[in-house]
């Protein structure tokens, strides 16, 4: 596995290494406990630090979507105007 993947924490933001374009953005709150936010789509991805996890009632801006490998919906989200990472769909409601 190279840098940044798998069970590897990252402290930076999340990476968009294709850009998501005339993606209209909406408001979502989180529905779950201790949801990961990710450098990328996918489990296989690594886990940000620079942000705590969500919890319910955590409010993000969703920018974006894209399908992992395993064909689930993962949402590029924006956390309090600054951090950027990816969480699976079904932990985002919208708002």
């Amino acid at each position: 596995m190279g840098p940044g993947r798998g069970s590897e924490a990252c402290d930076g933001v999340g990476r968009d290494e294709e850009t998501i374009k005339d993606y209209p953005e909406w408001a979502a709150i989180c529905n779950e406990r201790n949801v990961n936010v990710r450098i990328g789509p996918g489990t296989e991805n690594a886990v940000l630090t620079a942000w705590p996890k969500l919890g319910p009632g955590n409010e993000v801006d969703v920018t974006g979507e894209k399908r992992a490998p395993n064909g689930k919906l993962w949402y590029r989200i924006r956390i309090a105007g600054i951090h950027t990472g990816w969480v699976y769909g079904g932990f985002l409601d919208r708002r």
